[in-house]
């Protein structure tokens, strides 16, 4: 049993290997890694903050589909592990884009606090409910 182990700690690449996907597991799981999010909303529009505290500005992702701002943060690797480099997201956000905010305008900014997101009110909109007549048939 002693000589397996001394071989099985002398296999260097083989330990490397289970140490990096563990360490891929760590983190995919929760790991030391938390999402934060934070939404604000004034008479210009909706800030949005999205914050993952190693996460740099080419780990975050957003794209729009449809009425659905969704932002995916991904854990990319610096090295190669034995499989190449990877990308695996880690956390996802769905936010439904309301009414009156213009799509063509939205903004997102990295900083050392994270992503923050803009996204501007169409200039003119006030949100106002207002009735709808209905006619009868001609």
């Amino acid at each position: 049993m002693e000589s397996y182990m001394n071989n099985f700690l002398a296999n260097k690449p083989l330990l490397h290997g289970l140490l990096f996907q563990g360490d891929q597991w760590h983190t995919i799981n929760g790991g030391v890694a938390q999402f934060r999010f934070s939404r604000k909303e004034n008479k210009e529009g909706i800030t949005l903050r999205a914050h993952v505290p190693t996460a740099h500005q080419d780990a975050y992702q957003l794209t729009i589909q449809g009425s659905k701002l969704i932002i995916q943060v991904h854990l990319e690797s610096n090295e190669p592990g034995p499989e190449g480099f990877f990308r695996i997201p880690m956390h996802q956000r769905i936010v439904e884009i309301p009414a009156g905010v213009d799509i063509t305008r939205i903004d997102a900014v990295h900083d050392d606090n994270g992503l923050r997101i803009f996204l501007p009110f169409v200039e003119g909109w006030s949100g106002e409910v207002r009735p709808v007549q209905i006619r009868d048939t001609e």
